[in-house]
């Protein structure tokens, strides 16, 4: 029953690490989706489901390629649309957050 300040940072970190997760693994039901439509997906529930804030941080590690570095150990299929449009892709995205 709770919402906004009233969940806590760490929470909201985790929901959004949580769902980023679950949309780019693969799932027996489904093959994981690229790290746009994933993002996408996320960004629809700003506001809403997920933290601007923390949905900012994600793709701001992520153009600045650390997250790519890091979870490219762990997620060896991690897939992109097209990653030579990622940056372009990524910069629209924060553009829609800082509105």
């Amino acid at each position: 029953g709770l919402s906004g300040d009233e969940i806590s940072f760490t929470a909201r970190i985790v929901a959004v690490a949580d769902v980023f997760d679950a949309l780019t693994s693969d799932r027996p039901y489904r093959s994981a989706m690229p790290v746009e439509k994933a993002l996408s997906i996320i960004c629809n529930g700003i506001d809403i489901e997920f933290d601007r804030n923390v949905v900012k941080a994600l793709i701001d590690l992520i153009k600045e390629g650390m997250v790519i570095k890091e979870i490219g150990n762990v997620y060896r299929n991690l897939k992109f649309e097209d990653i030579q449009n990622l940056n372009q892709f990524l910069l629209s995205l924060t553009e829609q957050l800082i509105k």
